[in-house]
């Protein structure tokens, strides 16, 4: 419980050593595990942003018809030039919905990879220090 100021202070009487050292002698056990979700987090952060770029590059190539490459022209996903004919549309169009599938097939599978490494890393770890005897504050185990 907090004090009256809100903080932990008694609390730390009670721990063995710094808790941030043990919490870090325990993830570097787990550092591949750990770094694969952070980077399948990241993935899924940008795969989230595609959908936006999308909507971008649908209203200024098709509607409005510039010819101004996007971002997404520039990694390649779509042609340079200007979109001229229907024919020329249609086929923007169609790569569009195929790049925002392919954005969605990404986030979901890294959404769950990342979810599943960094929680079931996080229960192995409340599993460890639920079984580990501490010391309470009357002094027994």
């Amino acid at each position: 419980m907090a004090d009256d100021h809100g903080g932990f202070e008694h609390i730390r009487d009670t721990v063995d050593g710094h808790p941030m050292v043990s919490l870090i002698t325990y993830a570097l056990r787990y550092w591949p595990r750990l770094l694969v979700g952070v980077t399948t987090a990241v993935i899924t952060r940008f795969a989230r942003l595609v959908p936006a770029l999308i909507v971008a590059a649908t209203i200024d190539r098709v509607v409005l018809g510039e010819a101004d490459p996007g971002l997404l022209t520039d990694v390649g996903l779509l042609p340079t030039g200007a979109i001229v004919g229907e024919a020329a549309r249609l086929e923007l169009l169609r790569r569009l919905v195929v790049i925002a599938a392919v954005a969605y097939l990404i986030r979901s599978v890294t959404r769950f990879a990342s979810r599943y490494l960094l929680q079931s890393t996080a229960q192995k770890y409340s599993v460890i220090s639920a079984t580990t005897p501490t010391i309470t504050s009357s002094g027994s185990r």
